[in-house]
């Protein structure tokens, strides 16, 4: 039996761009400077799309792309706080992240947020419930208190 698995998801990230702090997305890759193994630096960088030129970014704010849009067509990444419907209950909003033990990404209710009063689920929704992205956890640690077990 030989069957391929295509797999059709853009493997796309985001980062915040280390020269002036500003987010980019594009394809994430690493370059390893140095030729012995103690003396090597290695440099995140994010080839943003339709540019050939590679931009360093800070490795600590690089986050996937879900594959998931907004309903407005906005890229929804890992790391970004989102309002989100669940049936015809009223707006949520939750911070995507990545589920390493069930390979999925969902959204996490914010246990800060106001209208936060969904129960005792940690996990609330899965990612194609966003209806628009309201920021980006790192830019908003205020709201959302991590954890530490957000990859289980």
């Amino acid at each position: 039996m030989n069957e391929s698995i295509t797999n059709n998801r853009e493997l796309v990230c985001e980062a915040k761009r280390l020269a002036d702090r500003n987010w980019i997305e594009g394809y994430y890759h690493k370059q390893i400077f140095g030729k012995l193994e103690n003396e090597c630096e290695i440099t995140s960088f994010i080839r943003q799309i339709n540019n050939l030129v590679s931009t360093i970014i800070d490795p600590t704010t690089l986050r996937q792309y879900t594959n998931f849009n907004t309903k407005g067509g906005d890229r929804v990444f890992e790391g970004n706080i989102v309002e989100y419907k669940c049936g015809s209950s009223e707006a949520r909003i939750g911070v995507v992240v990545y589920i390493k033990t069930l390979g999925i990404f969902a959204i996490q209710r914010m246990p800060n947020h106001e209208f936060t009063n969904y129960g005792t689920n940690k996990y609330s929704a899965f990612v194609n419930k966003t209806t628009r992205v309201l920021g980006r956890i790192d830019d908003n640690p205020q709201y959302f208190e991590k954890d530490g077990d957000n990859n289980e």
